[in-house]
């Protein structure tokens, strides 16, 4: 039911701020809509970072997304639409950032599982950023990775967020085991890698403020 509920709230939505807007055609030019890089799945051995052109995964992530975007896409006939498939939004107060940034106001820097999967993140700064430049540049159109330009392991984003904290701390890797136990489905999430490529939103004009994990985590950290 809960699984349910996420698809519905995304695709009903989506088309009933659609059917509203088309009322007023004549004043909306433009349409935005978030999806998330839950479309493309775990990263497969040997493969490039994927682009705005790869296909789905097959698990219920990228099926919600797909839906989502499909009904966004109805936009398409009648006026300029952009879809932004949100990475892992880094921010002071809410998401994985103060998950990972609490436990070390208490010397414990959280490694979950061998650390090595890959996060495809971006500073919340730079995802308002991108949904305005979206919005002002008639020119942009079609779908968008919202991802900053280098992607981190989680445990760098860990020792990071600790090289940037006063005070001794040390590394605690939650096995496997103990993530699945606690989490349920949501630690195949915790635990796999998704390397996106932020290529096609750079090449056409954006500038990040927040490229790279030291000056996102700095800034957070600040506010």
């Amino acid at each position: 039911k809960r699984k349910e509920e996420i698809v519905t709230s995304r695709v009903d939505a989506t088309d009933f701020l659609l059917e509203r807007m088309k009322e007023h055609a004549s004043g909306c030019k433009t349409f935005i809509s978030a999806s998330a890089i839950g479309y493309y799945g775990p990263d497969k051995p040997g493969s490039a970072p994927y682009d705005e052109e790869a296909p789905p995964h097959d698990d219920f992530l990228a099926s919600t997304c797909r839906k989502w975007e499909a009904a966004a896409r109805r936009a398409e006939d009648c006026m300029r639409t952009v879809i932004l498939r949100f990475g892992i939004a880094l921010g002071k107060d809410d998401g994985v950032f103060p998950q990972f940034a609490r436990p070390q106001d208490f010397g414990i820097v959280p490694i979950l599982g061998s650390g090595k999967q890959v996060i495809s993140w971006i500073h919340i700064d730079d995802l308002c950023e991108i949904i305005i430049w979206a919005l002002k540049n008639n020119q942009v159109k079609g779908i968008f990775n919202a991802v900053a330009p280098e992607p981190v392991s989680q445990k760098e984003l860990c020792k990071t967020i600790a090289a940037c904290k006063k005070g001794v701390k040390l590394p605690v890797y939650v096995p496997d085991i103990l993530l699945k136990a606690g989490l349920g489905e949501l630690s195949t999430e915790a635990l796999k890698s998704t390397t996106v490529s932020a290529a096609k939103i750079t090449n056409e004009g954006f500038r990040f403020q927040y490229p790279d994990i030291r000056t996102a985590v700095r800034s957070i950290l600040d506010k």
